[in-house]
């Protein structure tokens, strides 16, 4: 739950990153969530490491949610020359032995506490910036996945606005005597423009709706789910 919940949807495949998966005790949620990112249940993440190169954890499970013995299997069949795991869990999601296992390198919040002493170390500015360009690239991509969420509406607004352009071209073209073949082609240049024009606005509102009523929907959502995921853990 929370900004960790929402980190596979943020690191988006790109160049030195072929693929990311999300592993979660809510599957359903986070599939409705995020329809384009693949979604498992923590009982498969033992089968999912033989194709994995990183590993980041952060739950409040009780016990590990791997063991040496699973990562040991896991990495005979591993496809890779080493494995990084990243366990952020209190209290911790990975059998400390995991660390033991020759490829492997475990990490855990005491490992990272020398990281965080240098980062405080930073000038302020530095680090002022460093914020900037997170929230400007966050921001950035979330325009982009909204935005695409209105890509049907407008292609099939688009079809609709096309074939009511070829039937009313038509039309007119045969109610005209002795058309020659640059006059059709007048006619044809005029109403494709006149229909770019007129869908030009009308996508950019589709847009921007789309977009105000996703991030709106998507922060509802978010925030029924933690509260969710919190209600169950002070119960369970």
């Amino acid at each position: 739950a929370g900004r960790i919940g929402r980190l596979p949807h943020a690191l988006r495949p790109h160049d030195e990153i072929a693929s990311v998966v999300c592993v979660t005790r809510h599957p359903e949620r986070r599939r409705e969530r995020w329809p384009d990112l693949p979604v498992y249940g923590l009982g498969e993440l033992p089968r999912l490491l033989s194709t994995a190169d990183i590993v980041i954890s952060a739950t409040a499970a009780r016990a590990p949610l791997l063991t040496r013995a699973q990562v040991a299997a896991a990495l005979a069949s591993h496809a890779r020359d080493g494995l990084l795991l990243i366990d952020l869990g209190v209290p911790r999601d990975f059998d400390p032995a995991i660390g033991d296992l020759p490829g492997v390198r475990l990490y855990n919040l005491d490992d990272l506490r020398p990281f965080v002493a240098d980062m405080q170390t930073l000038p302020s500015n530095a680090i002022r910036r460093a914020h900037e360009i997170v929230d400007s690239e966050a921001g950035a991509f979330d325009t982009w996945v909204v935005s695409r969420v209105a890509v049907p509406d407008i292609v099939t607004l688009r079809t609709r606005a096309e074939a009511i352009r070829q039937q009313e071209v038509t039309r007119a073209l045969h109610a005209l005597a002795d058309v020659t073949d640059r006059d059709r082609g007048v006619v044809e240049e005029l109403s494709r423009r006149l229909v770019n024009k007129l869908l030009h606005d009308s996508t950019a509102r589709l847009k921007a709706l789309t977009t105000v009523l996703t991030r709106d929907l998507t922060t509802r959502a978010s925030v029924a789910s933690e509260e969710r995921d919190a209600d169950a853990q002070n119960h369970g």
